[in-house]
């Protein structure tokens, strides 16, 4: 892109408008505040690991917090309470089993666990944890939608077992897009 920039002022073009480089990170969020410096905006191009191709579509992401609630009690009487950690094997494992879609020329959904947290103070066993999901979405799909999804999973496991006392809660959003593969700026970024 900075080879770009440098290209148009060698080549002496005009622009209609500002150009502006802006090396960010922390994905959408240092977009968004790169473009909240700027009066007006018209169009923004970010740039992404494609291999030098034009991309036209992006996976989104949904931040999602499952809690599981237990009945702590003192770690050396442990089989007289519920153990949230207890419930995580389980849980996982049906959640693996959530069908995934996919979409052409998209890397595919996937819901990747990527921490816990428990509440608990030695010696007793935690009152609840929260396992962090991420779940990459396709275009068409929300974190509502995932959050649904994962509801209905974890009725079934209610199901074979009725202390599993758990909740699923949409920590963050950050949605997917498709552009119209005919759309002007597709041909001029080809064109270029």
């Amino acid at each position: 892109m900075i080879g770009a920039g440098a290209a148009l002022r060698r080549a002496g073009l005009r622009l209609s408008g500002d150009l502006i480089l802006a090396g960010t990170s922390h994905d959408d969020a240092g977009v968004r505040a790169a473009l909240a410096d700027v009066a007006r905006v018209g169009m923004a191009v970010v740039g992404e690991p494609t291999g030098n191709k034009i991309g036209i579509a992006a996976r989104g992401i949904a931040w999602l917090d499952l809690t599981i609630r237990g009945k702590p009690v003192h770690s050396g009487m442990a089989d007289t309470g519920v153990n949230p950690l207890d419930k995580l094997p389980a849980l996982l494992t049906a959640l693996r089993a959530i069908p995934l879609k996919s979409q052409e020329g998209l890397l595919p959904a996937l819901l990747t666990p990527v921490r816990v947290d428990t509440f608990a103070t030695p010696p007793r066993t935690p009152h609840s944890i929260t396992l962090r999901l991420d779940r990459r979405l396709l275009p068409g799909e929300t974190a509502a939608g995932v959050k649904s999804e994962i509801e209905r999973t974890l009725a079934v496991l209610r199901d074979s077992d009725p202390e599993l006392d758990a909740e699923v809660a949409i920590a963050d959003e950050m949605l997917p897009f498709r552009a119209d593969v005919n759309g002007r700026l597709e041909r001029l970024l080809r064109a270029a």
